[in-house]
């Protein structure tokens, strides 16, 4: 029971992740906290992995609205993607070779009806209903860029700013599916020196070459979705803003490399 309250390791938490917290949390003074950040860190991996409302979170991490407080205050300064960012930093990840591709989530009817002036919601309607994409880039089995989009958005419509975002970063080889068979995206890859393993699309008159010795490992991107999809918050989108969906995307992230 405690392993599954607490799957992390808290000697591992507080060499690697405690200080990552402490370095961009500024203290306001007064009382300390009711929940240490170990606990709480401990129950947001939690309510990611069985996606219930925040009220039902486990009494044994102590008041429900203390813990989602917290993950509000580090969704919204990106703290969740900076521990991700700064643990990874000690993995080496090769750049030359980059694998993207896209999944869509299905959008819970909790999910939607967000106030506009409250933060921004990419959920699009498809034939399947209303959903959300998630666009990933990665470099092995490591993203390097992730951003969200309505479900009704074409896969190939992020490509060329998520590229432009990752110039002079080494990039030898983009490498995709045949939905990204697109002229527009050739051409930015050629103006960044960016070879394009794409398979041509059947209607395409002209043959255009590209590496199945490369192409087949585009199998580690749908691994990656299968990975993260194992969390039901992710496998259902429930939450209705972009900030904290994105979140719970960075804490599967974080709980891959450390659990």
């Amino acid at each position: 029971m405690t392993d599954r309250l607490y799957p992390i390791c808290e000697e591992f938490f507080n060499t690697n992740i405690l200080p990552i917290i402490m370095r961009h949390t500024t203290g306001s003074g007064g009382r300390p906290p009711k929940i240490s950040h170990y606990t709480c860190f401990c129950a947001m991996v939690k309510m990611l992995r069985v996606s219930v409302p925040w009220r039902d979170c486990p009494r044994e991490y102590g008041p429900w609205h203390t813990i989602y407080t917290r993950f509000k205050r580090w969704s919204e300064n990106g703290l969740l993607w900076n521990i991700f960012f700064e643990l990874k930093q000690n993995k080496i990840i090769e750049l030359d070779i980059v694998f993207m591709d896209s999944t869509t989530i299905k959008v819970h009817r909790h999910g939607l009806g967000a106030v506009k002036k409250r933060g921004q919601q990419n959920i699009g309607k498809n034939v399947a209903g209303n959903g959300t994409k998630i666009h990933v880039i990665l470099a092995k089995d490591k993203p390097i860029s992730i951003q969200l989009t309505g479900a009704n958005t074409h896969d190939s419509d992020p490509v060329i700013p998520m590229l432009i975002h990752l110039k002079n970063t080494g990039i030898k080889r983009f490498v995709a599916d045949k939905g990204y068979d697109d002229d527009k995206i050739r051409t930015a890859l050629a103006e960044l020196n960016i070879k394009a393993d794409i398979p041509p699309r059947s209607n395409r008159r002209e043959h255009r070459f590209y590496d199945n010795s490369i192409y087949k490992w585009r199998w580690r991107v749908e691994a990656f979705f299968g990975k993260i999809k194992e969390n039901r918050r992710i496998a259902l989108r429930v939450d209705k803003l972009d900030v904290t969906f994105n979140s719970f995307i960075a804490l599967a992230l974080i709980k891959n490399l450390v659990c």
